[in-house]
């Protein structure tokens, strides 16, 4: 018989007289980062039990558990989020986008014995003397925008 949503919970439980924590999951996110921990770790975390219907049981340093709440924004902030959103779903920006994050990959290949482009010649002086086509402009990420 399948668990319900509801009944496929996960449950944390520590103490403060020992060093390390048990995690009892059903969640598949989550038991999937604990098996790559105990794989990684096997010293601080190990798999304790599986209880074949797909709860496993975890056992880590408590110092590993986190509480990470969400940002709290100011309505001018989320406003301020929400126009940088609609701005990088433009279908004009997302090409753009699109083709930062192969940039470094198409450069070396096209541009074979150039000067990429993307990546233009860095002088190691900051003369003020450059005439406006030899000046490196800083390059702005989209996501910043």
């Amino acid at each position: 018989m399948a668990l319900t949503l509801s009944e496929r919970e996960t449950i944390v439980v520590f103490d403060e007289q020992h060093d390390a924590a048990e995690v009892f999951t059903y969640n598949a996110r989550l038991s999937r980062r604990l098996r790559e921990l105990c794989e990684q770790r096997p010293a601080d975390a190990r798999l304790t039990k599986d209880n074949g219907s797909g709860g496993l049981t975890f056992r880590y340093p408590k110092a590993w558990i986190r509480v990470n709440p969400t940002r709290i924004m100011s309505d001018a902030q989320r406003a301020a989020l929400e126009k940088a959103r609609s701005t990088s779903e433009n279908p004009a920006r997302a090409e753009e986008k699109s083709t930062l994050g192969l940039r470094h990959i198409i450069s070396p290949l096209k541009y074979k014995g150039r000067q990429s482009p993307a990546r233009p010649e860095r002088s190691n002086h900051h003369d003020s003397e450059h005439t406006p086509h030899e000046q490196v402009k800083p390059r702005v990420s989209p996501r910043l925008l």
